[in-house]
C-alpha cells in the first residue's frame, strides 16, 4: 500500500518533529550536534527553506521551518536524516536507521499559534530536563532570540518582530514568554 501524502503548504511555517528509532539516542556529544547542525543547515539553504526554530535534545530533534514548495520540505529532511545518519553512524561505528520511521511534520496556523510553537521548541530543553533555562539551552534557537548569541541560520517569523519595535523590547518580550511557559 501505498504511503499517504504529507500535508505540506507552501509558504506556511511547519513542526517537524523526527525521533530516534526505538527512542534511542541520536546525539551523543556536542560534535554529534554541531554535525546536524551543519547538515541542517546546508539541506535548509539547498532546499530554500526558512528555519525559524530547532531544539537538539539527546533522541530527537524538533524543527520548525517554511517550505518555498510542496516538495522542498520532504527533500530537505530526506536529505538531512541521509547525511547526518551516515555521519553519526560512521562516527560511531554503527549501522542500519537512526531514524524512526518518517518524520512527523504539522501545519502551525498564522499570529498566535506561530509565537505558541516558537516557544514550545525553545522550551523543549528545558521541559525534558536537558537545560536548566531558556538561555542555557546550548542546542535550541532559544538563545537566538533573548539576544545571546546571532544565529545567521535562523529567520525570525512575523510575530516575533511584532513583540516590539526594537532588538531589546522583541528579547524581552520573548523572554517573559518563555518565563511564562
Amino acid at each position: 500500500m501505498a504511503r499517504q501524502r504529507r500535508l505540506v503548504v507552501p509558504g506556511r511555517l511547519h513542526h517537524v518533529v523526527q525521533r530516534g528509532h526505538n527512542a534511542q539516542a541520536v546525539f551523543a556529544d556536542e560534535a554529534d550536534r554541531r554535525d546536524y547542525l551543519a547538515a541542517l543547515h546546508d539541506a535548509v539553504r539547498a532546499g530554500g527553506l526558512a528555519l525559524h526554530a530547532y531544539a537538539l535534545l539527546d533522541n530527537q530533534v524538533q524543527l520548525l521551518l517554511t517550505p518555498p514548495t510542496e516538495a522542498a520540505l520532504s527533500q530537505a529532511m530526506q536529505s538531512l536524516g541521509r547525511r547526518y545518519g551516515a555521519v553519526h553512524n560512521r562516527r560511531h561505528g554503527r549501522s542500519g536507521t537512526l531514524w524512526e520511521g518518517r518524520f512527523r511534520a504539522g501545519v502551525v496556523q498564522p499570529g498566535r499559534w506561530t509565537l505558541a510553537c516558537l516557544q514550545a521548541v525553545d522550551g523543549l530543553a528545558v521541559r525534558q530536563h536537558q537545560a536548566d533555562s531558556p538561555q542555557t539551552s546550548l542546542w535550541t534557537s532559544a538563545p537566538h532570540r533573548l539576544g545571546q548569541q546571532r544565529d545567521a541560520r535562523l529567520s525570525d517569523p512575523p510575530e516575533y518582530w511584532a513583540l516590539g519595535n526594537t532588538p531589546f523590547e522583541r528579547e524581552a518580550a520573548y523572554a517573559a514568554r518563555l518565563a511564562h511557559g
